[in-house]
């Protein structure tokens, strides 16, 4: 029999066997005038009740061997909460264990699955790059949480290659004059490639060559018959009105503008044209570089404007003379670069 099922059973009789015990004292109290006959009686109740009690035992007898048998359950329920204690202990132990394994298992198949996932994108990566597509190439090795050695390695290359393209690609836009185009391409890269030098350094070229309005990077030093259009100031020329220039007028004399560009510009280009308007007279433009005569310009008074660019590569002055009395002319969208 289990020690638990016997401690309940040796409990529960020992509670049982002293009300019954009582019940019978009580009934040989009343039947029994002699001491010895009482407790004799007493012995021999108890025996049919506890096993540890002979019916021959004296009561002192019978009463110790209840005693003892009290003090050895006492000492047994002791030791066998003691027990329970330590299996709780083990219990918890053992769940701790158990909990850490799985916590271990839980980890190792998040590694697999990541591993598993890395290789998928290295290899949409690879996919992107063999079309030459290397802006998705790099910003999808991006996504990866944990680079490797091979992942930057990979991620070096391709940007290599992207800024090769990006500035290829630039350079072309420039030749057909699409700065904007250009700077947009190479902005882009910059957003995915942002310490890029050779990139940024493709910027300020792309600023450098771009053209800009004369108004505002140059100024002219010494001016006459000339009038300034800038900041929405308007003039009209062949029917449309124009802006970002200004106009030279024949008054008894010639007009004329000069400055110094300093050597610094590539070429300046505008459109010129008879203003509305004014005297139907037609106009000379003379173009004078470092002092030296460029070329003239018969501008007719009936004739749309025209677009002329001049190369000033290494000139440091350009003077523009109108001759042609009461001819007007207009100078639209001066541009240097």
């Amino acid at each position: 029999m289990k020690v638990e099922i016997k401690s309940a059973i040796i409990g529960a009789l020992i509670t049982a066997g002293f009300a019954t015990a009582t019940s019978v004292l009580i009934f040989f109290l009343g039947n029994f005038s002699t001491q010895s006959t009482l407790e004799t009686k007493t012995v021999e109740t108890l025996s049919e009740y506890f096993s540890v009690i002979d019916k021959d035992m004296s009561y002192k007898e019978a009463l110790q061997s209840l005693y003892s048998g009290y003090v050895s359950l006492n000492d047994t329920i002791n030791q066998l909460k003691g027990e329970k204690e330590q299996l709780d202990v083990d219990k918890q132990s053992l769940n701790d264990e158990i909990n850490q394994l799985e916590e271990t298992m839980r980890k190792m198949q998040e590694e697999i699955d990541a591993n598993e996932n890395v290789e998928s994108i290295i290899n949409i990566a690879n996919s992107y790059a063999d079309s030459e597509n290397y802006e998705k190439a790099i910003l999808t090795l991006y996504s990866i949480k944990e680079c490797t050695p091979e992942i930057e390695q990979l991620i070096s290359n391709y940007s290599k290659k992207y800024e090769v393209q990006t500035i290829v690609n630039a350079n072309n836009l420039q030749k057909d004059e699409k700065f904007e185009e250009a700077i947009d391409l190479v902005t882009k890269a910059l957003n995915v490639l942002p310490d890029s030098v050779d990139l940024l350094s493709k910027v300020d070229d792309i600023n450098s060559e771009k053209p800009k309005f004369f108004m505002n990077t140059c100024t002219f030093y010494e001016t006459y018959n000339y009038s300034q259009y800038i900041n929405g100031e308007l003039f009209s020329m062949s029917g449309k009105e124009r802006t970002n220039g200004f106009t030279l007028y024949d008054n008894y004399g010639v007009g004329y503008v000069i400055s110094n560009i300093g050597g610094q510009f590539k070429e300046i280009r505008f459109d010129v044209g008879h203003v509305d308007n004014t005297s139907m007279t037609d106009g000379k433009l003379i173009v004078y570089l470092d002092g030296i005569l460029y070329k003239t310009y018969e501008i007719k008074a009936d004739a749309l404007a025209i677009n002329i660019t001049i190369p000033i590569t290494n000139i440091n002055q350009i003077k523009l003379v109108v001759e042609n009395r009461y001819a007007t002319l207009g100078f639209a969208d001066v541009m240097i670069k």
